[in-house]
């Protein structure tokens, strides 16, 4: 995401400190208390816009269909 918010708007000094404040502090910080002891994280593709009206089926073969994606990868407990 901050590659294409730079991509769009312009390299900014301020948004290039908080993105590496960021990505070397809190990220790490947050997901630390989650790979403590023998715990891991395994990301999963998440669908950030799933309701009835972007779900249909394909008649061909019955399977799933998912229009609209906003897929992005997560933990597998997000809401």
């Amino acid at each position: 995401m901050f590659d294409l918010e730079e991509a769009s708007q312009g390299y900014d000094k301020e948004m290039a400190r908080l993105r590496d404040a960021i990505m070397m502090k809190v990220i790490p910080r947050l997901l630390r208390p989650m790979e403590s002891g023998s715990r891991s994280i395994y990301p999963r593709l998440l669908h950030g816009d799933l309701w009835d009206g972007n779900t249909s089926t394909d008649v061909a073969n019955d399977s799933p269909i998912i229009f609209d994606v906003a897929s992005f990868y997560g933990h597998n407990e997000y809401e």
